[in-house]
């Protein structure tokens, strides 16, 4: 995992370039000209730490530079370059080879999160590439012939001395939309994300012309029995995790009380015979408190965890590191929760942790999208799924709906139309697209990078992500509960006690112990958003006894504006 930067017609300080990418990559910094172009590499050293792997790296007059992993590199290799010479053990010669060998065709065999660029001296072309799913981020600007990109786009604004130009497209997204970073736009009305799943060629002359290369259809499985659906699906996950092992230095894994950490651990304990370093959050308010479900799961296999204790002490610190990490507000403060738990990952020395993201968007792991899954579910005539279904939403909310009966709840889901065959389906494609992966995916990449953490994630395998989406419905949800062929798994090993865990909160501090505790701090920058915004209306009466994320985000944004200033 690596930061890169590159640059054309520009002058700039190579210096300061290396010193706004150190948090991404302090083991190593290169540089060089190529053509009018300066390419810069700072790295995090993960497969192969010698010199053989530094970056940018040449090949053929070609040149790469990669932030990310390739994690079936080996077996790319044995398909398509064997008796190729090559310098190093590392996943970027591999893949620097292979594009210059085979094309950008190759990108549909790769099975990792990456973000590169890669010099074709043929052409003097610049690709900017992004993996399938956006997990590894890439921008770029653009004005006339002068050309910058960059892993993060504060380091384009901060190197390139860029006005804060806020473009009001993407915060009328974020604030009232709740959602963000899933098309080309970013918080800078002049900065442009390359899409998940494409790449960008910027020609000789200048022109950008973008191509996508991913739609959902790079595994290809031959129907399988229900009998064999788990079966196959544990193999398959199973097999994620293995190839995301691969790594020259030690790897950790955060394992919270909830199913999908849970499900990544048993796997890899079961069927790997792996042994991680664990690390929990556990917070003083015994409600939101992980700690004794992880501890009692780690005690089966005499695993022993690091306890991360929630310290408000630490929650503006964190709050502002995060926040200038990300650039830009998400759901919530959470990130400050979040900052503490890779900073203790880092301060115990490790580069890498496994994680269980991504399974929310793919199962729905919410509540809220039980109603979609009823409607479904009877709009396939499988009305038995349906109750079961429906029994679960009152359960899952029992508090804020004891008032209702099951008739009320039908009419809230009734009447079910022909075009709610494949709602359910249709709402998680949307959330996994658009609505709520993306926004979590640049917390996944600044968060842990900003501590010179890589975090991967077994369930955001291409693999994973198309066998899961084609799954039927009674495999995502059912009288069990959601991500039901996860809980399979859980009753195969004997630890339904993860999932009859009705405490089970996210990985975080508490929302509104943070508003509670730091109330007057925010205030400070509520006023200061400087878009325009006529957010008084936004303010709740009481701003200390409620949680409003729209208020959360008018303050980040307000710190924000005040850095930039």
């Amino acid at each position: 995992m690596c930061g890169i930067f590159g640059y054309k017609n520009f002058n700039l300080n190579s210096n300061e370039i290396k010193s706004e990418l150190f948090h991404r990559g302090p083991d190593d910094f290169g540089i060089i000209n190529q053509d009018k172009w300066t390419f810069c590499h700072s790295r995090l050293s993960i497969i192969d730490t010698s010199d053989s792997a530094k970056q940018p790296m040449e090949y053929d007059g070609n040149i790469i530079l990669f932030n990310g992993e390739i994690y079936n590199y080996k077996e790319l290799v044995n398909e398509y370059l064997r008796g190729t010479s090559l310098k190093s053990s590392s996943d970027t010669e591999v893949l620097l080879v292979l594009i210059s060998k085979y094309g950008l065709s190759i990108l549909n065999k790769l099975n990792g999160m990456f973000a590169f660029a890669f010099y074709e001296k043929k052409t003097g072309s610049i690709f900017l590439v992004r993996d399938r799913f956006g997990v590894k981020p890439l921008y770029y600007y653009k004005s006339n012939n002068t050309i910058a990109f960059s892993s993060e786009d504060s380091v384009l604004m901060k190197i390139l001395n860029l006005p804060y130009c806020v473009n009001y497209q993407y915060i009328n997204n974020l604030i009232n939309k709740e959602m963000s970073d899933f098309d080309e736009q970013t918080i800078h009305k002049d900065i442009f994300s390359v899409k998940a799943g494409e790449y960008i060629e910027i020609t000789n002359d200048n022109k950008i012309i973008q191509t996508k290369y991913y739609t959902f259809n790079d595994f290809k499985i031959d129907k399988l029995e229900n009998k064999d659906i788990v079966n196959y699906y544990e193999e398959l996950l199973t097999d994620s995790i293995k190839l995301r092992n691969r790594s020259d230095v030690p790897i950790a894994l955060t394992l919270s009380g909830g199913i999908d950490s849970s499900v990544i651990y048993i796997l890899a304990r079961e069927k790997l015979n792996t042994k991680y370093t664990l690390f929990t959050y556990s917070h003083d308010n015994i409600k939101l408190d992980e700690y004794p479900i992880a501890e009692k799961l780690a005690q089966e296999y005499n695993d022993k965890i690091i306890k991360i204790r929630y310290n408000p002490k630490s929650d503006i610190e964190n709050f502002e590191k995060s926040l200038l990490a990300l650039n830009a507000p998400i759901w919530s403060s959470a990130h400050a929760g979040y900052f503490e738990v890779y900073k203790t990952i880092k301060e115990n020395g490790f580069k890498v942790v496994i994680e269980g993201h991504g399974a929310d968007e793919l199962f729905g792991g919410w509540p809220f999208m039980f109603p979609f899954a009823v409607k479904q579910a009877f709009a396939n005539h499988n009305y038995l799924l349906g109750s079961q279904i429906l029994n679960l939403y009152e359960k899952y909310n029992k508090i804020s709906i004891k008032k209702k009966n099951k008739l009320d709840l039908l009419k809230i889901i009734l009447p079910i139309k022909n075009t709610d065959k494949d709602v359910f389906i249709r709402i998680l494609d949307y959330i996994f697209r658009e609505r709520i992966l993306p926004i979590n995916l640049r917390c996944w990449d600044r968060i842990p990078m900003a501590n010179s953490v890589e975090s991967r994630s077994p369930f955001l395998d291409y693999r994973i992500v198309e066998f899961t989406r084609k799954l039927p419905l009674q495999y995502k949800i059912n009288k069990y509960g959601n991500k039901a062929i996860l809980r399979a798994i859980l009753r195969k090993y004997k630890k339904e006690f993860i999932y009859n865990n009705e405490v089970k909160q996210p990985f975080l501090a508490s929302e509104f112990d943070f508003i509670k505790n730091n109330h007057n701090y925010l205030l400070k920058y509520y006023d200061r958003n400087k878009f325009n915004y006529n957010i008084s209306d936004w303010i709740n009466n009481n701003f200390s006894n409620g949680y409003n994320p729209k208020i959360y985000k008018a303050c980040a944004l307000g710190f924000l504006a005040s850095y930039y200033k």
